[in-house]
C-alpha cells in the first residue's frame, strides 16, 4: 500500500486521476471525493470528477462539475 498524506488534496487528486486513467472508477471517485472535501474549488479535481461522471454515464452531474470550474476559474478550463 502506498503511503500518502491524507490532507494533501493535490496528492489525492493526482491519485484519483491515475486511477481514472486506468479505468478504476471506484478508486478514482474515492480519491477525488477526498480531495474535493479538503479543497472544493480545486479545478483539476473538479475536471477529473466531471470526466469520471461523464465516462460512467452521468452527464448531467458531470456538467455541474464543469460549470463549477467555470465559476471558480473561467480561464483554467
Amino acid at each position: 500500500m502506498i503511503e500518502y498524506d491524507k490532507e494533501n488534496y493535490k496528492a489525492l487528486s493526482a491519485m484519483g486521476i491515475i486511477y481514472l486513467e486506468n479505468q478504476d472508477l471506484e478508486k478514482a471517485a474515492d480519491f477525488l471525493k477526498k480531495a474535493l472535501l479538503i479543497n472544493p474549488t480545486h479545478i483539476p479535481s473538479m475536471v477529473a470528477m466531471g470526466n469520471l461522471l461523464f465516462e460512467s454515464g452521468h452527464s448531467k452531474t458531470a456538467a455541474k462539475y464543469f460549470k463549477q470550474c467555470l465559476i471558480h476559474n473561467p480561464k483554467e478550463l
